[in-house]
């Protein structure tokens, strides 16, 4: 990846500007349309989603009102069945033949169902063991002992409970035809009259699942939308598409009220709107493919494709025709440079616009003529150049006679047992070699402290043992690489400025340290002379900082300004000299380094 973006760099920096400009307009231009199509699509997209979910939500709970009255019916007629008190009588006695035929509850169920138009069977459930099992009429309770709705329903305080849809063999409904057929449970307690909160019997009312099934081929959601029923466990009860769906329902999670789920079915995508229905675990699913939803927006999409292609050729020739036609003259420009790099340097632009190009083109051709004039002065100036190197070389003999003179001064001196004045041209004569050789830039820091010795020896003809040099500095310190004559003028600004008008003697420390945790290399150069205010430190500080103008600070501070210079251009302008001083007490001068690459050998700055 990397790579790749490193390659397209590359290329387009060979791009010529025409097709810069000609890229950058177009992708200025043309993305923000797609963008704004691209957003209306999908903001259009997620408008229809929203109406279908409405309809489907609206048509799913249509749905569910319509079982719901069925099962209010059913409920109804559980209520009328458990409060009956003959069979509160029948269930709490003996048996009595004469006593059950006295109670037909098939005849109470039969005018039940004329009542509300529907198809409802019952069985009995009773814990009395006088009374005997009748097939599909009369059972005993014992055979619920399985039964997990049962089981909650006996612990808890309501009365009556939906079951799971079962199958129940040889449903009865005023006919003797024997068959098996699905059916949706109502378990309800029967309560004694008697005994406030005992339970005599169960009574279960079943309504035919068929009777449900008719409300579901009335459901239509689109043209090939459908409908499918199932448990909270996955079980499937009804499938109104003809798509295998028992491993995609498995694999839903149907524990929630409700949702909506996106879903592949056969590599296609489906929306799925499930809801539980009320008081059971039914799941009604309503299914719908996500080609038939967007497929009103199918031929927006098209439009938009074809809108987005040819408008953005369209975009990108009449971007590159006027951007073409801009730089013609900036071509124009690049042209005549190719020749000047050439040689020829006679060229020019003849351009009378006034504009930023026809500023370049006079400029271009100011430059050009410019140029030429400068050729001809250098060839012109040649012969002297080269007198001038010639005299430099001469130059050069000068300061070696004047080592040698002073040399021969020294040896004459020590010859006549002068040896103090011997020592001092001694001194002289390493000062001005020193101040002279400057093969390098950065010397170590012994070296420049021998220079300073040499200074102060030299000093001292003037005041002789008033002063008082002393310099501290470990062993690991003094190879460090510090720029060249950093020491001297910082010492010699002591003696002038610092001890001009005091007595005394004169105190000069040297001393090297370093800031481990900054990794900062500290010189400090202490004196006791006559120091300077509060507000003349301030100010001498901020003119060091670069934070004020030097002027009027007069020539005191010259000597110090030219160190800190150099040292803010070798290491930065982190780094220089700061100034602490009190007035009549002396002055701290330290110069700051960095310790990264300070012992290595001299760089090119």
């Amino acid at each position: 990846m990397h790579s790749f973006l490193y390659s397209s760099l590359k290329n387009i920096r060979k791009l010529s500007i025409l097709w810069k400009f000609t890229i950058a307009y177009f992708f200025l231009i043309f993305l923000p349309i797609v963008f704004i199509q691209v957003s209306s699509y999908e903001k259009s997209v997620i408008s229809i989603k929203e109406q279908t979910y409405t309809i489907i939500r609206q048509s799913v709970t249509q749905l569910e009102n319509n079982i719901l009255y069925l099962m209010n019916n059913c409920e109804y007629a559980s209520d009328m069945l458990s409060i009956d008190t003959a069979l509160h009588s029948f269930l709490q006695n003996e048996f009595d033949p004469a006593l059950y035929l006295d109670y037909n509850i098939e005849q109470k169920l039969y005018s039940i169902n004329n009542t509300f138009m529907v198809n409802f069977s019952a069985i009995l459930y009773t814990s009395n063991k006088s009374i005997p099992e009748m097939y599909n009429i009369i059972y005993h309770t014992e055979r619920l002992k399985d039964n997990t709705c049962i089981d909650s329903l006996l612990k808890s305080t309501k009365n009556k409970k939906w079951g799971r849809v079962k199958n129940k063999e040889n449903f009865l409904s005023l006919s003797t035809e024997k068959r098996q057929i699905k059916v949706l449970p109502l378990y309800t307690k029967i309560l004694s009259l008697n005994k406030p909160g005992d339970t005599i019997g169960i009574i279960e009312i079943d309504i035919p699942w068929k009777e449900i099934c008719n409300f579901f081929s009335d459901f239509k959601i689109g043209k090939n939308g459908y409908l499918v029923v199932a448990e909270q466990d996955g079980t499937i009860l009804y499938n109104g598409g003809h798509e295998d769906l028992r491993d995609v329902i498995s694999d839903m999670n149907l524990t929630k009220h409700s949702d909506i789920v996106e879903l592949k079915i056969n590599n296609l995508n489906y929306y799925v709107f499930f809801n539980t229905l009320q008081n059971t675990d039914l799941k009604f699913l309503a299914v719908i493919g996500e080609k038939e939803i967007l497929q009103q927006i199918e031929n927006y999409r098209r439009s938009l494709f074809f809108v987005i292609f040819f408008g953005g050729t369209a975009i990108f020739f009449v971007t590159y025709f006027l951007t073409n036609l801009l730089l013609k003259r900036l071509m124009l420009l690049v042209k005549m440079m190719k020749k000047v790099e050439s040689g020829d340097f006679e060229v020019r632009i003849e351009d009378n616009m006034e504009d930023e190009i026809g500023m370049l083109s006079h400029s271009f051709n100011s430059m050009t003529e410019k140029l030429h004039n400068i050729i001809l002065e250098l060839i012109s100036k040649e012969t002297a150049q080269w007198e001038a190197e010639l005299k430099a070389l001469q130059a050069q003999v000068n300061p070696h006679f004047l080592y040698n003179t002073l040399e021969s001064l020294r040896m004459e001196c020590e010859i006549n047992n002068q040896p103090y004045i011997s020592n001092a041209l001694e001194s002289l004569g390493k000062l001005f070699r020193y101040s002279m050789k400057w093969e390098s830039k950065l010397v170590n820091i012994e070296e420049e402290i021998e220079h300073l010795k040499n200074y102060i020896f030299i000093m001292k003809i003037r005041y002789g043992e008033k002063i008082q040099f002393i310099y501290n500095i470990e062993e690991k310190h003094k190879k460090i690489k510090i720029p060249k004559m950093t020491l001297q003028p910082l010492v010699e600004n002591c003696l002038i400025h610092g001890f001009k008008s005091t007595d005394g003697i004169y105190h000069i420390t040297v001393n090297v340290r370093e800031l481990k945790n900054d990794k900062i290399l500290c010189i400090d150069i202490i004196d006791n002379g006559i120091g300077m205010d509060i507000e003349k430190n301030e100010i001498l500080n901020k003119t060091l900082s670069d934070q004020v103008s030097l002027d009027g600070i007069g020539t005191e501070g010259i000597g110090l300004h030219n160190v800190n210079k150099r040292i803010k251009m070798y290491y930065g302008k982190d780094y220089g000299i700061l100034v602490n001083s009190k007035k009549n007490e002396g002055t701290t001068v330290t110069v700051c380094i960095p310790l990264i690459n300070i012992y290595h050998e001299e760089e090119k700055i």
